[in-house]
């Protein structure tokens, strides 16, 4: 895992496929969701939005994989985000 820039990270899961990857974020954020941070009387939960894409699936190098996750990321969140979308096959 890596911060790509601003509030932006990528998850590299070797050997896995995009379903796979769907699945464990998917688990991944329904556990985050349901921590609570803060201290007593300030509490407070958080989220996160993610698009999967599989190598090489979706893009054959690194750039164009990237690609294809970023735009199933901004997909889910234009969709209301807290949410992990894979890479639209369709588009």
């Amino acid at each position: 895992m890596g911060r790509w820039g601003g509030e932006e990270f990528i998850i590299g899961m070797y050997g896995m496929r995009r379903e796979d990857g769907v699945t464990r974020l998917t688990d991944t954020l329904s556990h985050f969701k349901s921590e609570r941070f803060g201290a007593v009387g300030n509490r407070f939960t958080v989220s996160f939005s993610a698009g999967v894409a599989e190598h090489p699936l979706d893009g054959v190098g690194l750039t164009t994989v990237l690609q294809a996750a970023d735009e199933a990321l901004y997909r889910a969140k234009q969709m209301g985000r807290g949410r992990v979308l894979p890479v639209d096959q369709g588009a």
